[in-house]
């Protein structure tokens, strides 16, 4: 009997990245590989204003405007929401369309009010992530 060259997770592996896409490969194989990774993302759930941005976005089919984002979450400082867009970066995109977190050097509160943008959304990965918790 020949001992084979392979291993199940490999194959498991293999069989879930036949059927993702070229960006879902390398983000998923990087999770399920990489326990700091996950690690990283139950951080960042734990903070109950990134937890209130992700779900306030997860029922959305439309951008939500930074204002009404900000009157979905629990906080009313433009500085403070803003760190939290900031570290959902991969998560989130929005503001000018570019991900960033609305900073665009406008208005005299620091460019956090950025009404004029597309609003903010769930990229890909930040869908997985709700998906992989069962909280969209």
């Amino acid at each position: 009997m020949a001992i084979p060259t392979w291993t199940w997770t490999e194959r498991a592996r293999e069989g879930a990245l036949a059927v993702a896409g070229a960006d879902e490969q390398t983000d998923d194989r990087e999770t399920a590989t990489d326990p700091s990774r996950t690690a990283d993302e139950f951080e960042l759930l734990a903070n109950s204003i990134r937890l209130e941005i992700l779900l306030a976005l997860a029922d959305r089919e439309t951008p939500l405007r930074y204002t009404d984002l900000r009157a979905a979450t629990s906080t009313d400082d433009n500085g403070t929401l803003n760190y939290h867009l900031r570290r959902l970066e991969p998560y989130v995109s929005g503001g000018d369309g570019n991900g960033s977190s609305g900073n665009d050097g406008a208005g005299g509160d620091g460019g956090a009010s950025n009404d004029g943008g597309a609003g903010y959304e769930l990229t890909p990965r930040g869908r997985r992530l709700l998906d992989r918790l069962s909280l969209s």
